[in-house]
């Protein structure tokens, strides 16, 4: 049964990681970037993740994104910028 969660949470962080390379923007360093708002509004992103917050709490703490502050909410935080700063480990 954990090891299920495990697999479904990396496959969203994978997802996730997809998304913000299709919809943000590569920057010098080579990250890609975008906002929160744009993110949140995607329709992929919304059909495709059980929760996009907690899949992005998750992706925090692997290391794959990072933001300012402590949490994301629509409208207060639609300006956010979420950094990708590492490729999600695979799934296997």
């Amino acid at each position: 049964m954990a090891d299920d969660h495990a697999a479904r949470i990396k496959g969203e962080i994978q997802l996730l990681a997809s998304i913000i390379k299709r919809l943000g923007a590569e920057q010098e360093d080579g990250k890609v970037t975008l906002d929160f708002g744009t993110l949140f509004d995607d329709d992929e992103c919304q059909q495709g993740l059980e929760t996009l917050v907690g899949t992005l709490k998750a992706a925090r703490r692997e290391g794959v994104i990072e933001w300012k502050g402590q949490m994301l909410l629509k409208g207060a935080h639609d300006d956010t910028i979420i950094t990708l700063v590492a490729e999600p480990e695979a799934e296997g």
